[in-house]
């Protein structure tokens, strides 16, 4: 029982080193890579400070079709329960 355990433990170590190797081989990136990101940041951020000189239009809220809209969930009321749950669902029967 005690070498199987040993041989579980064993197994399990070199699998998980095996599964770093693996990890650390194919999420290595490579100089063309970074550049790409590297622009690519560039241009988002680029377009972020595109949206600071962006102005919204607010008339759609004096638009009397929008104040004739209404709100059905302030209206609606729930009906009472016709039976209570417990107080505390998470205590035995």
């Amino acid at each position: 029982m005690k070498k199987q355990n040993i041989l579980i433990t064993v197994f399990v170590v070199v699998l998980a080193g095996a599964a770093y190797n693996i990890y650390q081989y194919t999420g290595s990136t490579q100089s063309g890579d970074l550049l790409d990101k590297k622009n690519q940041l560039e241009s988002n951020l680029n377009n972020f400070r595109g949206l600071r000189n962006s102005q919204l239009d607010v008339s759609i809220f004096q638009d009397p079709e929008f104040s004739s809209l209404k709100n059905f969930a302030e209206s609606s009321t729930l009906p009472p329960s016709p039976v209570p749950g417990k107080i505390n669902p998470f205590s035995p029967f």
